[in-house]
């Protein structure tokens, strides 16, 4: 059976400590047991909280209705050396999770009831990353996120992925575009077990090979040598890696609404609408940014591509407006 166990302050610092000593991406199945255990930490932290995007996929299999996110429940596991991670719901001893994929992650032997349905969710990220493995992804920890997330002074309470400033600054597209030239994924919490790992495709991979692989080129062309480019400069890319993300979530898998978008955006970079060697910085967040991210979710394909020109061109005005 497993060992349950939990990480007091003290140790959690420990462990962030380690991660600064990693390398800025670590495969999960690397020979050190630290990413496994910051992935399952991730998850586990996560559980029951307003930033647990797995609970939405949680259901009751008697009533076939959703499980409220405050009776789960979560620990850190051990078992023959593997570290794991364990939710459960008070009161509810038989579930179901309506996301394509996901049963395939848990672990067969404690995770479900005879009759098929699910006592608990028991994942360990070492066995889900040799299984993303078989689909040509390699599962991956990224140093930085971990930082900003999994150890980022974490509450309960708060929105944790309000990082919207920290990725723009960070230009966290390119580092994308790249791990998906790389065919990695990152795996720190609920978010990337949910959106992006679960029900995971070879042939969709291949093809997010491709467009990271070509986006990350046209992203380096743009920058150039560049080490710190201007803030100004970094809201069309930010809003590029956006649709980078949501095109490597299986249910967004080939949307050509977000193609559509992403690669207007990729256009405007590479005629230099927006000169990133200009030291400028922005009085405010342009609005025409999330209406143009909305846009590229729209299902109606025809609207998206009546409209995202227009879009673009006010993304970029407002980008100049707000620049000083």
């Amino acid at each position: 059976m497993f060992r349950s166990f939990r990480l007091n302050p003290e140790e959690v610092e420990a462990l962030r400590v380690e991660l600064l000593q990693l390398p800025a991406v670590t495969p999960i199945l690397s020979e050190s047991k630290l990413p496994a255990l910051i992935a399952a930490l991730g998850v586990q932290q996560e559980v029951g909280t307003v930033n647990d995007e797995l609970a939405r996929f949680i259901y009751d299999a008697d009533s076939g209705e959703g499980i409220p996110k405050d009776v789960l429940q979560s620990e850190l596991i051990e078992y023959h050396g593997y570290t794991g991670v364990r939710i459960w719901a008070n009161g509810h001893t038989r579930l179901d999770l309506k996301l394509n994929g996901i049963r395939e992650l848990l672990h067969p032997t404690f995770s479900f009831n005879p009759d098929g349905t699910i006592q608990q969710c028991v994942f360990f990220p070492e066995s889900i990353a040799k299984i993303a493995k078989l689909q040509g992804v390699d599962l991956v920890l990224v140093r930085e996120w971990a930082v900003n997330t999994v150890f980022g002074g974490f509450d309960r309470g708060k929105l944790f992925y309000e990082t919207n400033t920290w990725e723009l600054v960070q230009n966290d597209a390119l580092r994308y575009s790249g791990l998906l030239e790389n065919r990695q994924i990152a795996f720190l919490g609920t978010h990337d077990l949910s959106a992006h790992i679960a029900d995971i495709s070879r042939t969709a991979i291949d093809d997010l090979y491709l467009l990271g692989s070509e986006t990350r080129k046209r992203f380096n062309r743009y920058f150039g040598r560049m080490k710190r480019p201007s803030i100004y400069s970094l809201v069309l890319p930010y809003a590029a890696g956006v649709l980078l993300d949501d095109l490597a979530q299986p249910r967004n898998y080939g949307s050509p609404g977000r193609q559509f978008v992403l690669e207007h955006v990729m256009d405007l970079l590479d005629r230099r609408t927006i000169d990133p060697s200009e030291p400028k910085l922005l009085a405010r967040f342009p609005d025409s940014y999330e209406k143009l991210i909305q846009l590229a979710r729209n299902t109606d394909f025809e609207r998206v591509q009546r409209e995202a020109p227009d879009l673009c061109r006010a993304l970029v005005w407002e980008i100049n407006q707000y620049a000083a």
